[in-house]
């Protein structure tokens, strides 16, 4: 079997476990957007990203989806 069409990598990854929090999902599904634009545009951002939901999962054991929600940062969700 060959590599999975776009739309079904980005799919699947978004829902290959309800184990992982919807904002992690949201983060590997903005480095796999098909355009330039959708992608990250910089390394730092997603090292923001990832440092907000390692610091959340550090201090409360869990990832809130809803404090990402809200967010008007450029890299948000």
């Amino acid at each position: 079997m060959g590599p999975l069409p776009y739309c079904e990598t980005a799919c699947a990854a978004h829902g290959a476990s309800k184990d992982v929090p919807l904002p992690v999902s949201a983060i590997v599904s903005k480095l796999l957007a098909k355009t330039a634009e959708e992608r990250y545009q910089t390394a730092a951002g997603l090292e923001r990203d990832l440092g907000r939901c390692l610091a959340a999962w550090e201090s409360q054991h869990r990832i809130d989806a809803s404090r990402w929600a809200n967010r008007t940062h450029p890299t948000g969700f």
